[in-house]
């Protein structure tokens, strides 16, 4: 019997197969099986005796096909020739890269890839666009010298970054190393250390940085820990919008809070994957837990300034960062109170997530017995704090940030109903209540006008607060506020804003029950402000600095609202002024004559049995009618009486119902350019003001 014809020989579907055999030739069997078989997932026997049909369809009595197979084709010499020649065309071209490099390379050998040649090429582009950084384009422009660098790099290493130490230098690191190992980060180094010295191209390099960073993030998408670094630089002393409708930096804080989520930080790592970074300068490395807890300070901060939902909250990573970092031996002296200050900022975020301060539509009131304990509660952490903190309590900074978070902390004693916001947005447009809305408005102010000894403590909490902050920022040298970071002008406006409202609580009262449980004298309301706005004005005639002038001019509105709407402060200097022209005329009689006498008004006369109880309730309180005013230099003194008041300006002429808002929202309040055309309606007389630096 032929090969052909025998049924145990099966086609393998090669090209060697007859495909114009004999009709009468017996069928080949291929070695798969059957469409049947293959379909109902079934063994495809074959019985010799039988032929080439299987057994499954000889007891179905159906047709046994078969399915034919591709013939696979055979790959051409052409491609295989291609390949080679684009190996060996590659090969050429680092062999002539190697001819045409200096004389210090030939030891050096080439490593050679079985990658094409646009392969290389793309290596190339990026090694040479890697070469064009932001300070090497400076240096060769012109726009700025070495020295200069340099010189900005110290101010930073030495004097700014002390206050936020979440991206530190210390005091051996080298202007040059980090220029070549991370020249972004140093680039914004020294543009914010040049924005606190009185120089011209602060302004176009901090464009240049923007620029450069939209470009990496937003367009290519970059992600790395010195971009996160970078940026938090760049918010820690944001000053670049004009326009106070311009500022972005919330979107900036959340951008580096997303990369640095992205780039791993964050959580904490599987036990398995501990081994993987080896880098020094990612993740697990005390450079990325910095960065970290930077991009929590910064979102709970802004958070809580803006009343918004916190995106980055306190975690277990967080805790295992202050761990690390607190050690008995620290990496760096600072990181003793960057852990202070996070612990700090994190009883901050627990009272803003506990009297829900992202919604003004929740009920908090102090006539709720569980949220007075709340504050007591919280009132105790801080004075934990106080007493485990490694910190000098008494530097100026600390001093100031721990009495923003107490005045945080007490804040709910200034609001009637929960009202956060409703000051937010004056110049907005909105439709007026109904009748009954009014009525019902009407009643919970007066309601409460009564207030319980809980809310007197609490205020009394914040007045002592808020003279802490004053005290702590004017006691600040010249040199110090030049290189402050912007969120301390920030929470200054905070307190000023604060003691508006006490003094609008002081008014409310003694107009309703003719006496106040605050003496307006104690407020001290234009005697600290009037300190702060002068100061506010040296640090912008010294460095230009944008935020100061700000602040200044918002503290300015502030003190002339309160001025000018304040019955209590009208009466108490038209007493004043009685007084001192009695004196004049009779110095005894003016000197004997009772204090009921001399301020003859109903609401500045206090209830002599409330004296004892208000002791009890101040504590330990720094609060002391008898103090001595802050100083205040005499050149800059303007006239405070009624008639002498400047008008407030028209789109300042909306209902002034003082309701509570804090932190950077001071800013957005006016909703307007800061850039006035009439310097004159803020009180600003002086001719360093009227001139070309002030619009600067």
């Amino acid at each position: 019997m032929s090969p052909s014809e025998d049924p145990e020989i099966h086609s393998d579907g090669s090209e060697d197969s007859d495909d114009a055999a004999a009709p009468k030739a017996r069928t080949v069997r291929s070695s798969r099986a059957c469409i049947t078989c293959r379909r109902m997932k079934t063994r495809c026997e074959i019985d010799e005796a039988l032929g080439n049909a299987c057994k499954l369809c000889i007891r179905a009595r159906r047709q046994c096909i078969m399915q034919d197979i591709p013939r696979r084709r055979k790959r051409k010499t052409t491609e295989r020739v291609a390949d080679l020649e684009q190996k060996i065309n590659a090969l050429t071209a680092l062999l002539k890269a190697n001819e045409t490099s200096g004389p210090g390379d030939h030891g050096k050998h080439p490593t050679v890839r079985s990658d094409s040649a646009g392969t290389s090429a793309s290596n190339e582009q990026t090694s040479a666009k890697s070469d064009k950084t932001l300070i090497a384009e400076v240096l060769s422009r012109g726009l700025l010298d070495w020295e200069t660098a340099c010189k900005a790099f110290d101010r930073y290493r030495d004097e700014m970054c002390r206050y936020f130490p979440f991206v530190f230098f210390p005091s051996t690191s080298d202007a040059v190393a980090v220029k070549q190992q991370q020249p972004l980060l140093f680039f914004a180094v020294i543009t914010v250390g040049l924005a606190s010295m009185q120089t011209t191209v602060d302004a176009e390099l901090c464009d240049m940085l923007i620029k450069d960073l939209a470009l990496r993030v937003v367009y290519n998408g970059e992600r790395s820990l010195e971009l996160v670094q970078t940026l938090i630089i760049h918010i820690t002393f944001y000053g670049r919008a004009k326009n106070m409708r311009d500022l972005n930096f919330n979107q900036m804080v959340h951008m580096a809070s997303t990369m640095a989520l992205d780039i791993g930080l964050g959580r904490r790592p599987h036990k398995s994957n501990l081994t993987q970074y080896n880098d020094p300068h990612q993740l697990e490395s005390p450079a990325a837990r910095r960065a970290w807890l930077g991009c929590y300070y910064m979102a709970t901060s802004v958070s809580m300034s803006l009343r918004h939902p916190a995106f980055v909250r306190w975690s277990v990573y967080t805790e295992e960062c202050l761990d690390v970092l607190s050690a008995e031996v620290p990496a760096l002296p600072s990181d003793v109170w960057l852990c202070d200050l996070i612990r700090l900022q994190r009883i901050a975020e627990d009272a803003s997530v506990t009297f829900s301060m992202d919604d003004p539509g929740s009920i908090v009131t102090l006539r709720d017995v569980k949220i007075q304990y709340q504050i007591r509660g919280f009132r105790q952490q801080l004075d934990y704090w106080r007493r485990h903190a490694k910190t000098d309590l008494n530097l100026p900074y600390v001093r100031h940030v721990a009495a923003c978070i107490d005045l945080f902390i007490h804040e709910i004693a200034l609001h009637p109903e929960h009202d956060i916001d409703d000051l937010r947005s004056p110049l907005r447009a909105t439709a007026p209540p109904p009748p009954i809305a009014e009525v019902e408005n009407m009643t919970l102010k007066f309601k409460d006008l009564f207030f319980i000894p809980a809310r007197v403590e609490a205020l009394f909490a914040c007045l002592a607060a808020i003279h802490e902050c004053f005290d702590t920022f004017l006691s600040m040298g010249l040199p110090s506020l030049c290189s402050l970071p912007n969120i301390f002008f920030v929470r200054t406006g905070y307190a000023a804003r604060a003691l508006r409202k006490l003094l609008n609580i002081c008014d409310s009262q003694a107009e309703f029950e003719g006496r106040s449980q605050i003496d307006v004298r104690d407020l001290k309301f234009e005697e600290y402000l009037t300190s702060i706005i002068d100061l506010l004005r040296r640090v912008h005639t010294q460095n230009h600095s944008v935020v100061a002038r700000a602040f200044c001019l918002v503290l300015s509105q502030i003190k002339t609202q309160g001025l000018n709407s304040s019955r209590l402060l009208s009466a108490m200097k038209q007493a004043d002024n009685t007084a001192t022209t009695r004196s004049r005329v009779s110095p005894s009689s003016a000197s004997s004559m009772p204090s009921s006498e001399r301020f003859d008004l109903p609401c500045l006369r206090t209830d002599e049995s409330q004296q004892p109880h208000q002791t009890e309730f101040l504590g330990h309180s720094s609060v002391n009618s008898t103090g001595a005013p802050p100083a205040q230099p005499s050149h800059s003194q303007t006239s405070l009486e009624p008639h002498t008041q400047a008008k407030d300006a028209q789109w300042l002429q909306n209902d002034t119902d003082d309701a509570f808002m804090s932190g950077i929202d001071v800013l957005q309040w006016f909703e307007q350019d800061l850039a006035f055309e009439d310097p004159g309606a803020l009180d600003y007389y002086d001719g360093q003001f009227t001139t070309g630096l002030w619009q600067q």
